[in-house]
């Protein structure tokens, strides 16, 4: 945090990058969050197509799909697939519950729920499973979004500020350095919130939760550490 603060460059670099975390943070919660479950109301409410659909449509259509492969891996950030065609030799990978794709074998029939031309539901022996092209409600996402990158943000631009305001200064002062340790801090807590969140849904309430307990220890961290850096720097040297 020291060597952030003392060089005005950084602290320069450090203020452009707070001020654009909390603008995509506020853009998010304000702008994005209200309407974040739109495509999921519309979906709900889609009625069931009068005919089979030659291309994508709001409507509703179910038919039945033949897998042609199934792909299982262990990587979170690698999701597990399976390829399906329908009728018309038509093929779609289409991600979705490990637990229903490791059941299927290839040639099996498997019936999809179409929208907009994309398979947003399977059901195989008598399960259901959303696809990851299924809507979703993203309103929690945006404003944990925001939890995440706004306070420290927030933070990084008052302390690089401050820095500026002050450039004449050889070192930064020990006020500083704690605000920019505190602004890291409070984006790790942002990041670990949703771990320790109850449920397996996206709920801002419940990432509020863990936030709300561990932002008030890091901040008396900082403020016992900008008190230390006092006392040793008022020390005769």
């Amino acid at each position: 945090m020291y060597g952030l603060l003392r060089h005005p460059l950084m602290a320069v670099l450090c203020l452009v990058g707070g001020l654009n975390m909390v603008a995509w943070g506020i853009a998010g919660a304000v702008l994005l969050a209200p309407d974040g479950d739109r495509d999921l109301r519309l979906y709900r409410a889609a009625a069931r197509c009068p005919s089979a659909p030659s291309g994508p449509a709001e409507c509703r259509w179910t038919q039945e799909f033949t897998v042609v492969g199934v792909r299982l891996t262990t990587s979170r950030y690698d999701p597990d697939s399976a390829r399906l065609r329908d009728a018309g030799g038509s093929e779609q990978e289409v991600a979705t519950d490990k637990d229903l794709l490791a059941g299927l074998d290839k040639g099996e029939r498997v019936t999809g729920t179409v929208w907009r031309g994309r398979i947003v539901e399977i059901s195989a022996d008598g399960e259901t499973r959303k696809t990851a092209a299924a809507p979703d409600d993203l309103r929690a996402r945006f404003l944990i979004g925001a939890l995440v990158i706004v306070p420290p943000g927030l933070l990084a631009t008052v302390a690089a500020a401050w820095r500026l305001a002050r450039f004449r200064r050889p070192e930064p002062t020990p006020g500083m350095v704690a605000a920019m340790g505190l602004a890291f801090a409070l984006g790790f807590i942002g990041l670990l919130s949703p771990v320790f969140a109850a449920g397996e849904e996206e709920d801002f309430s419940n990432t509020l939760v863990p936030w709300l307990i561990m932002a008030p220890i890091a901040l008396v961290v900082a403020i016992g550490y900008a008190a230390h850096l006092r006392s040793e720097n008022a020390k005769p040297s």
